[in-house]
């Protein structure tokens, strides 16, 4: 017991967090078994902030969440996106090519030069209100999905000037295994030939459950011509030319993990402004998440001794432990792989009257 009261004043107790989150249990051994795997998690949180205190080994803080007492295998929807295959979309053509390289994080700039963090050049669509509210896929493993119809959202209000909140219930109603893991592709493509009617019109379910499609007869908001993958020339460092198709539009990312252990932490971390997220790889395919980036900026390092650059990225994970937007390692090894895999749609200027 004294490594659980070592955790738990470091941080609430396990009934302060049971309270917090309303955990219910079945029975006292099904509590029990809850408690240790949150007690192994807390003590997790405990030490990876205390190696960020004390250190640069880390570029971010984590906390307990409302998942902390659930095991590996129970936050298998994290991993939402089917492994990759190079036949149907381009943006997984050089997959394994990325994978192999083993990309390390360099080091930032030891010099500072506040005249510099002005002048670097910064993108944050949401301040021109181009981005929609942040969604709750809960544990469904549909960001493919999620992160799709976001961009339509964001494209659509770039072609035609109006911010539509769209339907992601019709996507996983009305695609072929669309309350399972699968490839943002599919998404625009299932947009292309049938577009994207208000969320208003099919809202999502509550609890989030797939159910029998009904977009017959709904009026469209939105219709996607094609989507397209953002063109990268220099596979080896593809950062610069992402970086010119995110200041033009925002784009759906593929991150990919080194670990289950390090997605977890991207699930966990701490929204505090200072916290950028890193993981230097080497990547695996199958721990993968789709988001939306809608910008990039430069702030100081954590020892105002130089920049640190990173990505804004919008999450699907809801807003109850995070603002549903996080940081990631910009210029720094192309971190999560973020920038190989972009994806955007080609948004029609007109849209129809039926699904």
């Amino acid at each position: 017991m004294e490594q659980l009261e070592d955790t738990e004043s470091y941080s609430m107790t396990f009934e302060q967090w049971v309270k917090k989150y309303d955990k219910h249990y079945d029975s006292e051994e099904v509590r029990d078994s809850r408690r240790n795997i949150w007690v192994k998690q807390s003590m997790k949180v405990k030490q990876h902030n205390i190696k960020y205190d004390a250190s640069k080994e880390t570029g971010y803080r984590i906390q307990l969440t409302r998942w902390s007492d659930q095991k590996p295998e129970e936050l298998s929807w994290m991993r939402c996106l089917a492994p990759p295959t190079p036949a149907g979309t381009q943006a997984f053509q050089n997959d394994q090519l990325c994978l192999d390289r083993g990309l390390t994080i360099s080091e930032p700039d030891s010099v500072f030069d506040e005249d510099l963090l002005r002048n670097l050049p910064r993108v944050d669509w949401r301040e021109n209100d181009h981005v929609t509210a942040v969604k709750n896929q809960q544990r469904k493993p549909v960001c493919w999905i999620f992160s799709a119809v976001s961009a339509v959202e964001s494209h659509n209000k770039i072609v035609n000037n109006e911010l539509v909140v769209l339907s992601v219930q019709q996507l996983v109603d009305c695609i072929p295994g669309g309350d399972r893991a699968g490839h943002v592709y599919q998404a625009f493509n299932y947009m292309v030939k049938r577009g994207c009617t208000r969320e208003e019109n099919y809202p999502q379910n509550s609890p989030f459950v797939s159910g029998q499609c009904l977009s017959v007869g709904k009026e469209v908001a939105v219709e996607i011509s094609r989507w397209e993958s953002v063109n990268i020339s220099n596979h080896l460092n593809p950062e610069p030319e992402f970086e010119t198709a995110v200041t033009e539009r925002p784009v759906v990312a593929t991150l990919l993990f080194s670990s289950e252990e390090k997605l977890s932490n991207f699930s966990s971390m701490k929204n505090n402004e200072e916290d950028i997220f890193f993981d230097a790889g080497p990547y695996v395919s199958g721990v993968a998440h789709a988001v939306l980036v809608v910008g990039f900026g430069s702030q100081l390092n954590k020892e105002n001794t130089g920049i640190d650059n990173y990505w804004i990225v919008k999450n699907s994970w809801g807003t109850e432990d995070h603002l549903g937007y996080l940081k990631i390692a910009k210029d720094r090894g192309n971190q999560c792989m973020i920038a190989s895999y972009g994806m955007y749609p080609v948004v029609k200027r007109t849209a129809g009257t039926e699904v």
